[in-house]
């Protein structure tokens, strides 16, 4: 179960369409994931 076909599962069908919308997707879920990283490193 990748993370793109979780989002075409979740997203509607013209919200997949959307090339824009997809990379702006992708790029906030980026932004998350090093967020969540820097924090992991600095606890330990």
């Amino acid at each position: 179960m990748g993370l793109r076909s979780w989002l075409c599962a979740v997203l509607p069908h013209h919200f997949r369409q959307n090339r824009f919308y997809m990379s702006l997707v992708m790029c906030f879920f980026f932004v998350i994931l090093c967020c969540s990283f820097k924090i992991w490193l600095h606890w330990d």
